[in-house]
């Protein structure tokens, strides 16, 4: 048996997936009136619920690996304003022959990470002109030390 809240939200759904474009200009004007109010609330909410917050975070960073790597690259960026463009970290690998750029030698799945050419911290943007293959070994090997173009092998 399907209880009138059932019935309600079925409704709502049909009545959105209809007027999906009426729908999202209602949430964002929506947004702009509420806004100090919605940050306020965020918040004090994340003040007081630092652990689970956390833990929720975590648990997404463990269930989408690639994401939160491409994540974390774009809010480094976005900070310091650098500038920022999608990255899809296998068409650098497959651009770069799977080669780290450091040492010359093949990279493994397993051991391939970007590597920054100018780094974020100076400067440099997250895009597809600055990041190269490299070893993760190489790459925490080589810190932030320019654009120098290092062969530690």
């Amino acid at each position: 048996m399907v209880t009138p809240e059932e019935r309600q939200q079925a409704y709502y759904a049909r009545w959105k997936a209809k007027n999906l474009e009426h729908w999202r200009a209602y949430q964002r004007r929506y947004y702009q009136e509420h806004r100090a109010a919605k940050i306020t609330y965020a918040t004090v909410r994340n003040q007081s619920h630092r652990d689970e917050a956390n833990a929720a975070v975590r648990a997404w960073r463990v269930r989408h690996p690639d994401k939160a790597v491409e994540y974390e690259g774009r809010r480094r960026a976005r900070k310091r304003g650098n500038g920022w463009e999608p990255v899809d970290v296998l068409a650098v690998f497959d651009r770069d022959g799977w080669r780290c750029h450091l040492c010359g030698r093949k990279v493994k799945p397993t051991e391939a990470s970007i590597d920054h050419l100018i780094p974020i911290a100076d400067g440099g943007p997250h895009s597809y002109a600055n990041v190269a293959t490299a070893h993760l070994s190489c790459n925490i090997r080589r810190g932030r030390r320019g654009a120098v173009q290092l062969r530690l092998a």
